[in-house]
């Protein structure tokens, strides 16, 4: 669990968090934006990139979540590409600006993913983003992986490398007071199949929005699904998005074991040339979690690599006929053989109004 130290609240100029996982400060300059803006309520949670804290805006007294990131090739193109985002199922922007910091890790996680651990005054929130104040055209965007950011990843290797004065991205967003969807699955151990589903129906919208900007999330997992006070969807976290293709139109090589190995699609874990259906993949996934029951760790784990080769439990196969076949579609190990998202969307509208399937397609979940 995340621990705010005290000397965090003493204006804002030292935040630092304490874990099993990774102990980070970051001290911000004397002129920290920041600091003269916000009241600083605790560090949400923290990563080798930067941090996710709890603020309170000093003029509105409205409360935000403020991600604090390193200003590298992830960073620009999370903020970039978040700026064509505009949907009620993810995360809303309101602004970022850049400030330099000093950044010390006390020690770095092996984990790929350490943001989604909450701290015990979060509101059960994991990290969240969405957007940029300069770039509002997708056509503007030149979101392709590129030599650059694997420097600066392979730069962040050694904790000499990854302290010191770093310019550094101040990212404002909303703060979901709602909880993750990792928690809900967590309190949720009865849960019923009609909320499940619409839960799902709303994540599929979101993916299917984000798909139709040409962007890919790569990193959909329940840590990165929130909700809203109203209790609706918002997807977070595009600390990993990138293009479909490249600006000329042609598919790209992409970095490897780019996402969170359990919810990682086969083509993500080993890298080259792959698209927008590695995020079909762990939605199937995570459709699967939403409605079966995993008591342990040890058991989740043991389940999902059975899933990497289609097979399911037995018993879900025969509680849940219709989804069994949908999900194994979608973990299909050829991305050309698993649905889209709007396919999906159709399909899951379909098979609760009882709509042919020849007339699915044309057929959608509305936002």
């Amino acid at each position: 669990m995340w621990k705010l130290n005290d000397e965090a609240s003493c204006g804002g100029k030292l935040i630092k968090c304490q874990s099993d996982y990774q102990d980070i400060s970051i001290r911000l300059t004397e002129s920290s934006r920041f600091s003269n803006d916000f009241k600083l309520l605790s560090v949400l949670g923290a990563g080798g990139f930067g941090c996710v804290t709890k603020a309170q805006h000093k003029l509105d007294g409205k409360t935000y979540a403020v991600k604090i990131v390193k200003n590298m090739g992830e960073a620009n193109r999370e903020v970039k590409a978040l700026a064509t985002l505009e949907h009620s199922s993810i995360v809303r922007y309101y602004t970022t600006w850049p400030e330099d910091a000093n950044w010390v890790d006390g020690g770095y996680s092996t984990e790929s993913s350490v943001w989604s651990e909450i701290s015990e005054d979060s509101d059960n929130y994991s990290d969240q983003g969405d957007g940029s104040t300069h770039v509002t055209k997708q056509s503007d965007l030149d979101l392709s992986e590129t030599a650059s950011e694997d420097q600066a990843n392979h730069s962040m290797t050694d904790s000499s490398s990854r302290n010191g004065d770093w310019p550094c991205l101040f990212i404002q967003m909303q703060f979901c007071d709602g909880g993750t969807l990792k928690d809900w699955i967590s309190k949720n151990t009865g849960r019923r199949k009609a909320m499940a589903l619409e839960i799902f129906q709303q994540i599929v919208c979101g993916v299917e929005y984000i798909h139709s900007k040409e962007l890919i999330h790569r990193d959909l997992k329940p840590e990165n699904i929130l909700f809203g006070s109203d209790g609706m969807v918002k997807i977070g976290d595009f600390g990993l998005v990138t293009t479909i293709t490249t600006p000329s139109g042609a598919s790209m090589y992409r970095t490897v074991n780019k996402g969170t190995p359990l919810y990682m699609s086969p083509e993500q874990k080993t890298g080259g040339k792959y698209d927008e259906k590695t995020d079909i993949f762990s939605l199937g996934l995570i459709w699967f979690e939403l409605l079966w029951y995993m008591s342990t760790v040890s058991e989740k784990i043991k389940v999902f690599e059975s899933l990497q080769t289609r097979t399911f439990p037995c018993a879900f196969r025969e509680k849940f006929i219709f989804e069994h076949k949908l999900i194994s579609k979608m973990l299909s190990e050829s991305p050309a053989n698993r649905q889209n998202a709007k396919e999906i969307a159709a399909l899951l509208l379909g098979n609760q109004t009882g709509i042919p399937q020849n007339c699915m397609k044309c057929c959608r979940v509305v936002a």
